[in-house]
């Protein structure tokens, strides 16, 4: 594919990908989208926007989320939370918040899932968005938090709820109107990302990921133990991040299996990386674990390569253009 990328979510057939783009004469990040079809396009900002990122897409890529913002130079403020679409647009779905972040979309594209805050509030209320109802603040369920994932129907969100007195961070997940809570002393703890069917959670436990289903797990591995895992498959069997070294130097694109552990892919597929080339990042996983999404770079650009992997076949990657450039972050 053409221009240079930093992905941060991959469609289920690996032929769409959604994050930010750089507009040079704009001087602006851009949220934006590119095909195999179309190549790149930019989705724009919402109005009194200068900025936007996209967060997540749909499983089909045609539904995207993320926010808007403007940058007045020295800080970015009037954060908005927005849905995607070939035919509406960009849409603000928390018009009445002073504040908003959009951070994951259901698979099918009905349900959008992040945080607000309203005015004359300093903490941030997990909201779920839909077409019918429009934005639910959850705070009256979950806490005071962030939701952070949802699984391919909307039906199972999660994320991290705050405690306000002892300032901890735990993990939630959200199963209609039932709410589970993992109760830990560690404050460092936080959700990525669900799996397609709502079964397995993942994400931070300081510098080791975790997978929680029905219990918690610790993955640990003395070759990964600065890793951060991203996102997960459908059934939760596996999941990629990345491990960035003890001294964020030697950072490598991880994926995890149930009958594997952890593997290096720049490793496993040495043999059809170019020359010096080097995965830093796995940012995202297609429902089947077939696609893997995410940055890399070659000594000269050093974040500016992006990479799509199909697992079974080969590697797509590319160079920044001089006019445009993917980045994640």
């Amino acid at each position: 594919f053409p221009g240079g990328f930093g992905i941060l979510d991959v469609s289920d057939e690996g032929n769409t990908v959604v994050g930010i783009s750089f507009n040079q004469t704009l001087n602006a990040t851009i949220a934006s989208r590119w095909t195999a079809s179309g190549g790149i396009q930019e989705l724009g900002t919402l109005p009194d926007r200068n900025n936007s990122k996209a967060t997540a897409g749909s499983s089909d890529g045609n539904v995207v989320v993320g926010y808007s913002y403007y940058d007045d130079g020295s800080q970015n403020h009037n954060y908005a939370a927005f849905r995607w679409t070939p035919s509406g647009g960009m849409q603000a779905i928390a018009p009445n918040a002073e504040s908003s972040h959009a951070y994951d979309v259901s698979g099918d594209g009905s349900v959008v899932v992040g945080y607000m805050i309203l005015s004359g509030y300093s903490y941030a209320r997990p909201f779920r968005w839909t077409a019918n109802g429009g934005v639910e603040d959850l705070s009256s369920i979950i806490g005071y938090g962030v939701v952070t994932g949802a699984s391919f129907d909307g039906s199972v969100i999660v994320g991290n709820t705050y405690d306000t007195l002892s300032f901890i961070n735990r993990p939630f997940r959200l199963i209609g109107t039932t709410l589970e809570i993992y109760s830990s002393p560690n404050s460092n703890i936080s959700v990525s990302s669900v799996s397609g069917d709502g079964e397995v959670v993942v994400g931070q436990n300081s510098t080791c990921p975790f997978r929680w289903d029905s219990v918690m797990q610790n993955l640990q591995d003395p070759a990964f133990e600065h890793s951060f895992a991203s996102r997960t498959n459908y059934d939760g069997s596996i999941i990629v991040g990345n491990d960035t070294g003890p001294f964020n130097n030697d950072k490598n694109a991880w994926r995890w299996t149930i009958s594997n552990g952890f593997q290096n892919l720049n490793v496993i597929y040495s043999s059809i990386l170019p020359n010096n080339v080097q995965l830093f990042y796995a940012n995202s996983i297609s429902s089947d674990g077939r696609y893997i999404a995410g940055n890399a770079g070659d000594g000269i650009n050093q974040f500016g390569l992006a990479y799509i992997l199909d697992t079974q076949s080969s590697l797509n990657i590319t160079e920044p253009t001089n006019t445009s450039k993917f980045i994640a972050g």
